[in-house]
């Protein structure tokens, strides 16, 4: 359960694992004297928290053919029962390969979330490189499973969200920036908070505010998202529409 222990170049990166991990390998020499070979690793639920990120349930059988260094040709595939990037992703696969360079290319990862689909575009991470960037796309997300998430009490919704999610990466964390998440049609938000009076007092408008999400029905809804994985994320929320219950649906 601490892979540093085993291989000290882990050290900051990978803070626990456990599962079973079983190796074949055939370790040959070249002409020049130097060890090379092949390998066949296979994962069988397998759980690794690093970075502040945590992938549970990881399955499949990777298959190596270079050790020293190592190399794996594109088209590896596995599977992930979980990843927790500070929302729960589940049931994602991930292909993807890794050149002899330190050059890990991923050609798919797609996992579900919120009823939806987030999916990443292709992309490269350089391991001699300190950070990388890449972006996840989203489609068929519910907007009501969204808003659970941020356990508002007395914030409920309807609709469908699609949008991208630009991401930054190190060995240490995981930043959105400029994320975006857009309806993909009209919809409802409804805010019946516990307290409304004590979250109207002394702020001009805000009762009106909160007379019209009672029951708003949008037309655009759009979030903007800023944040680390696993940690504080800053939301924007710009809504257009009416409540048909308030001056007569005047939008």
């Amino acid at each position: 359960r601490a892979p540093a222990r085993l291989f000290p170049a882990l050290a900051g990166v990978v803070e626990d694992a456990s599962g079973t991990v079983r190796a074949v390998a055939e370790l040959t020499w070249t002409s020049s004297g130097r060890p090379d070979g092949r390998a066949e690793v296979a994962f069988s639920d397998v759980d690794v928290t690093a970075a502040g990120v945590t992938a549970k349930a990881i399955n499949g059988v990777v298959a190596f053919d270079g050790l020293v260094p190592p190399s794996l040709p594109p088209g590896q595939t596995i599977a992930v029962g979980l990843l927790d990037v500070g929302v729960p992703l589940v049931n994602g696969v991930i292909e993807f390969g890794l050149s002899r360079a330190g050059v890990l290319g991923i050609e798919r990862a797609e996992w579900n979330w919120a009823g939806g689909v987030i999916f990443a575009e292709p992309f490269s991470a350089d391991f001699a490189q300190s950070s990388w960037q890449t972006t996840l796309g989203a489609r068929d997300l519910d907007l009501g499973a969204v808003l659970a998430i941020a356990d508002v009490a007395g914030l409920a919704g309807t609709g469908t969200l699609a949008g991208r999610l630009p991401l930054r990466l190190d060995f240490a964390t995981v930043e959105i920036e400029g994320g975006r998440l857009e309806a993909t049609g009209p919809g409802t938000l409804n805010y019946v908070p516990r307290d409304a009076e004590g979250l109207g007092s002394g702020q001009a408008g805000t009762a009106l505010v909160l007379d019209a999400l009672g029951n708003f029905h949008y037309d655009s809804l759009a979030m903007t998202i800023d944040g680390t994985a696993g940690g504080e994320a800053t939301v924007g929320l710009r809504l257009v529409g009416r409540n048909p219950d308030l001056y007569g649906g005047y939008p």
